[in-house]
């Protein structure tokens, strides 16, 4: 069994799992703001998700959309943590991320990354 995996036996029998992952929440209150690997609000580790919640409301991202640079809303960690938390227990990718089976290999395509869901940077 896999570390944070519980498993119970069900009235009828059955083996039923369970997957227990941590989320850790730092709020921070300063003036420079703290990012997870430079530009991460939220990331997914191998047994647990951390998350860090900053002062800033508008805070310029390392992305840009028309020449103009994204504003992430840094005190609402909220989106960040649902895609984060998507990724680690169900394996979802983001949807800029293209995934290649016979090459066995990931690369990034922005054309589908806009919209309004946890893994748009845009939204």
């Amino acid at each position: 069994h896999a570390r944070g995996e519980q498993y119970t036996t069900s009235a009828a029998g059955a083996e039923e799992m369970t997957l227990e992952v941590p989320v850790f929440l730092f709020s921070l209150d300063e003036d420079d703001p703290l990012l997870i690997d430079k530009h991460y609000v939220a990331k997914s580790l191998p047994d647990m998700v951390v998350v860090v919640q900053n002062r800033a409301e508008a805070w310029d991202s390392h992305l840009a959309c028309n020449g103009k640079m994204i504003k992430w809303n840094l005190r609402d960690p909220l989106k960040a943590t649902l895609a984060v938390v998507a990724q680690h227990v169900g394996g979802v990718l983001p949807s800029h991320v293209v995934f290649s089976l016979p090459h066995s290999a990931t690369w990034q395509d922005w054309t589908w990354a806009t919209g309004a869901h946890p893994f748009a940077a845009t939204s």
